[in-house]
């Protein structure tokens, strides 16, 4: 094998851009016949003239062009190899090479990859789609720096990876927004019979959503079975049949493919897990796709897909509930039209317990025992004893829980929607003062520390010598004990 000497090709890179052998004899601290011969060496080796007489200075002839461009390369490829070990940022972007598995959803693909893209240092991403064994395959070759799937590492595969969850979500069947109507009204036994569009047997949440439908006895026709989920939302979006799609994309599926909401399934988990040939990931840009997961945030339906009772209902049967029960305890503590009493206590409770009773008959018919039956079994126990005022109460206030229940989920949704947006904001250097939940362990003598306490008031100290806690002295028999020494003084709380 023929090898190049890499300092003759230097020497040449270095008269080329500098114009002149003196200029680049001072640089390179050689005398100038030494650096000349040098250059024929190499000229001698490529059996090509690199440079040409043109009056008193040198040009490069048309090879000599090519073998600059190429040298240019090499040398700058050095540089940022030496910046790379010495961890100095470099001019060209860090390379991102991704495996994707057929079966994940794009839009929840882009969402995992969103925090490499906002990293200070540019990224240049490289996404290869595949099957999940192909994808292991080339990530054992180290062609690929990470591999997202919807299953961890195979226990048959013999190839050394770890699996890093990322995050999990729901699953949301969708359809178009008139069958999506049609549907929504007795979801799922609604999907029996009905057209649906599923993922391949091999895919991960094919097996979940069939054992969910077994369960709960539904039977949908199958119309087709996709292995990539594009091309499953792309059949969806133009023959109008169901098909699922994780939670967490929802909103933008249905702006992009013009679908409507039929149902959520909770109990079917759509899962991305990061694997990688290391345990501990070192890739800055995989760190960030690790530590941010992905956000399952499910927005609901807007106002004008929604009636107003599907919005206000059970707002609506619980405050009527509620007055309903305040005029039947009235009339009957006031011991007057008795019989107007009893009727307005049992309004009470068929108004509060409306949504709870549809939820019971719905447990009670897939053979499942929940609160919404046990309510609704006291309240109707209650009437049977006679105690009209006790289910009144009973079904009233189970009611308001689960509306103030459902507001506090709004509101929790909302805030972590909102906090999402905020820039991220990268962790305070050593020494300086930081807000957590405990002071740094790992602190020297000398060093100031400050933590806010769950009240509010701040503790600021710092560490000094002293002694410690306790110390352990020998004494007679050659037995030790524990004593106990005060604090050092230099701590204080403001």
């Amino acid at each position: 094998m023929e090898w190049l000497n890499y300092h003759h090709l230097l020497y040449f890179w270095m008269v080329a851009r500098e114009g002149s052998v003196a200029r680049a004899s001072e640089k390179l601290r050689l005398a100038q016949p030494t650096l000349s011969g040098q250059i024929r060496r190499l000229e001698e080796q490529l059996g090509e003239k690199l440079f040409a007489r043109s009056g008193r200075g040198l040009v490069l002839t048309d090879v000599g062009r090519v073998v600059y461009g190429y040298a240019d390369e090499i040398f700058g490829l050095g540089r940022e190899l030496m910046e790379t070990v010495r961890g100095r940022p470099t001019g060209r972007p860090a390379r991102l090479v991704v495996g994707v598995s057929d079966s994940l959803a794009k839009l929840l693909v882009y969402r995992v990859l969103q925090p490499a893209l906002r990293l200070s240092d540019e990224i240049r991403l490289v996404c290869h789609e595949g099957r999940p064994e192909a994808l292991l395959a080339e990530l054992a070759l180290h062609n690929l720096d990470v591999v997202l799937s919807d299953s961890p590492v195979p226990a048959g595969v013999r190839v050394r990876a770890f699996s890093h969850l990322l995050g999990e979500c729901g699953v949301t069947v969708v359809t178009s927004p008139r069958e999506a109507a049609r549907l929504r009204r007795r979801f799922p036994e609604s999907l029996t019979g009905a057209p649906m569009l599923l993922p391949g047997v091999h895919a991960t949440l094919r097996r979940g959503l069939d054992d969910w439908l077994e369960r709960r006895g539904v039977r949908p026709r199958v119309v087709a079975e996709f292995d990539d989920s594009a091309l499953l939302s792309a059949f969806g979006q133009e023959t109008g049949a169901a098909f699922p799609i994780a939670s967490a994309i929802e909103a933008e599926a249905r702006r992009q493919y013009g679908v409507a909401v039929v149902g959520r399934i909770d109990e079917v988990r759509e899962r991305v897990y990061a694997i990688t040939v290391e345990r501990k990931i070192r890739h800055p840009a995989v760190q960030a796709i690790s530590e941010a997961g992905f956000r399952a945030d499910i927005d609901e339906r807007t106002a004008e897909e929604m009636s107003f009772w599907e919005r206000h209902g059970r707002l609506v049967a619980s405050s009527a509930s509620g007055i309903l029960l305040a005029a039947g305890l009235s009339l009957k503590f006031m011991e007057i039209r008795l019989p107007a009493a009893m009727l307005f206590l049992l309004l009470a409770t068929v108004s509060g317990g409306w949504y709870v009773s549809r939820r019971a008959w719905q447990a009670l018919r897939h053979r499942q025992l929940e609160m919404n039956t046990l309510m609704a079994t006291a309240a109707v126990g209650a009437l049977l004893i006679g105690e009209w005022a006790e289910a009144g109460a009973t079904m009233f206030l189970f009611s308001l829980a689960q509306v103030l229940e459902a507001r506090s989920m709004d509101r929790a949704r909302n805030a972590i929607r909102a906090s999402s947006t905020f820039p991220r904001r990268r962790p305070p250097s050593a020494g300086k003062e930081e807000k957590s939940g405990s002071p740094s362990s790992g602190s020297r003598s000398g060093m100031s520390s400050s933590f806010v306490r769950g009240n509010g008031s701040r503790w600021t100290g710092s560490s000094c010598k002293g002694p410690p806690r306790s110390t352990r002295r020998r004494s007679r028999g050659n037995r030790f004990r524990w004593r106990r020494r005060p604090a050092p003084a230099c701590l204080r709380v403001a």
